[in-house]
């Protein structure tokens, strides 16, 4: 078991009991039914090295979010994920438990918004929304993203509440200026490349012979991995390889995980289904 919790990942990002909760649920309990008692929860998290008194309210505030609600199954209480947080998952954990090589080539998803001076905070709700799922800014009310996008924006727009402000497009661009430099204008490439070689760092340092191979071990390992690669494929949501910098480390990047996960996914399953096969 872990004795001491994993506080900061690459970028010196801090990691809280949420996090882990989130990366438990988008990893195993969605695929076992999407139900897990809570004493097993607790468990699964004293493994990453979190305190029970942390594991607890975290898991308060997140059924008061609406994130998690109540169930008792064979009178054991525990926690599914509400709908709309099961939502979120189900568009989240596609890029990040199954991501995809970057296309040499796409076309884009044009968002464009206009929003009344009495509704602004919209407008920041809309810039925030679409920069977390991976678009650049191209103008001030006007962002982009590969086209590959739309349905994961379209479904995120309308939970939000914004779809009357915004409009979506997909589109070719034909000029004016070449479209290397408009993606490196639309988005911030020396802070994604720093991203990317952190984690490179991070990884080659997780992937090595010295994290043992027990269930536990690769528990605690793969969720740390996880974790350390959740943000990158919405940094960089699929830049085409053609229009970045010929040793973009985003091809390295996606390998080294898909090795760290190749080693460490089975033997962390067979944890996770232990744990919450046991009876409390």
């Amino acid at each position: 078991m872990r004795t001491e919790p994993i506080d900061l990942l690459p970028g010196n990002r801090s990691v809280g009991p949420r996090d882990w909760i989130l990366s438990i649920y988008g990893s195993f309990v969605r695929d076992a039914g999407g139900w897990i008692a809570v004493a097993d929860l607790l468990s699964m998290l004293e493994s990453l090295g979190s305190e029970p008194g942390a594991s607890r309210a975290a898991i308060s505030r997140m059924k008061s979010g609406n994130e998690l609600r109540s169930e008792l199954h064979a009178g054991r209480k525990g926690y599914t994920l509400t709908a709309e947080a099961d939502e979120w998952f189900g568009f989240g954990s596609e890029r990040i438990l199954r991501p995809s090589p970057a296309p040499t080539a796409t076309s884009w998803l044009l968002a464009a918004f206009s929003v009344p001076e009495r509704d602004r905070r919209a407008r920041y709700r809309i810039r925030s929304r679409l920069r977390g799922l991976g678009f650049g800014q191209v103008s001030a009310g006007m962002m982009i993203a590969p086209a590959a996008l739309e349905q994961e924006t379209h479904h995120a727009l309308v939970r939000a509440g914004l779809q009357d402000y915004v409009s979506l497009w997909t589109a070719e661009h034909h000029g004016f200026g070449s479209t290397e430099s408009l993606v490196a204008d639309a988005w911030d490439l020396d802070a994604i490349r720093l991203a990317f070689d952190d984690y490179l760092g991070f990884g080659r340092e997780l992937d090595s012979d010295r994290v043992p191979d027990t269930p536990e071990a690769a528990f605690a390992a793969y969720l740390t991995a996880i974790q350390a690669w959740r943000e990158l494929p919405f940094l960089d949501p699929g830049l085409p390889s053609s229009l970045l910098p010929h040793d973009w480390p985003a091809a390295a990047a996606l390998q080294l995980h898909m090795e760290i996960s190749g080693r460490f996914r089975a033997p962390a399953v067979h944890h996770a289904t232990s744990v919450m096969a046991e009876e409390g």
